[in-house]
C-alpha cells in the first residue's frame, strides 16, 4: 500500500525549497547593486589627470581599501573638459579626489615650489594641509551624475 499523505508532504517540502532556489538569485542581484558616477575634470592647464574614488581605508592607502580609478587627458582646457566613468561602485562612504600629473611621476608632489594642482569632489581648500577624509566624504545609494571636479 502506498503512502500518498507522505508523498504530498515530500512534495509541498520539495516545491518549497525549489521557490526558495527560484527567488535566491533575485535576492542576491538586490544586494549587489552597483552604480556609476560620471562627471568632469576641469583644468587651466594640458596633461594627465589622476581620478579616484575611494573608501576611508582607501583614502588613507591601506590595502583592505576600496578604490577605482581613471586617467584623463586634457589635451586643450580651453576647448571642453575631461569626462569619467567609473563603474561598479557599491553603495558606501566615498572622496572623490584628483589631481594634475605636471611631471609625469603619477603621484602628487608637494615641494618647495608649491603643488600639483588638485580638487576633490566635494570643494574643500584646508589652509596648508592636504583635506581629511571626511571633509571630502559622501555617501553613495544611487548613481552620481554630472559631477564637477576642478583642479586649482
Amino acid at each position: 500500500m502506498v503512502n500518498f499523505s507522505y508523498m504530498q508532504s515530500q512534495e509541498k517540502t520539495g516545491f518549497f525549497f525549489l521557490l526558495v532556489l527560484l527567488c535566491f538569485p533575485v535576492l542576491r542581484m538586490e544586494a549587489e547593486k552597483l552604480y556609476t558616477v560620471t562627471g568632469s575634470i576641469t583644468s587651466s592647464r594640458p596633461g594627465t589627470v589622476y581620478l579616484q574614488i575611494v573608501d576611508e581605508a582607501g583614502f588613507n592607502e591601506e590595502e583592505t581599501g576600496f578604490f577605482r580609478g581613471a586617467i584623463i587627458e586634457i589635451s586643450s582646457p580651453d576647448e571642453s573638459p575631461g569626462l569619467f566613468t567609473l563603474e561598479n561602485i557599491p553603495p558606501g562612504t566615498y572622496g572623490i579626489r584628483s589631481f594634475l600629473d605636471t611631471n609625469g611621476n603619477g603621484k602628487i608632489d608637494f615641494s618647495l615650489r608649491g603643488i600639483e594642482p588638485w580638487g576633490t569632489y566635494r570643494p574643500v581648500r584646508p589652509f596648508m594641509r592636504g583635506p581629511r577624509f571626511r571633509e571630502i566624504a559622501f555617501f553613495l545609494d544611487g548613481n552620481l551624475e554630472d559631477i564637477e571636479v576642478i583642479l586649482k
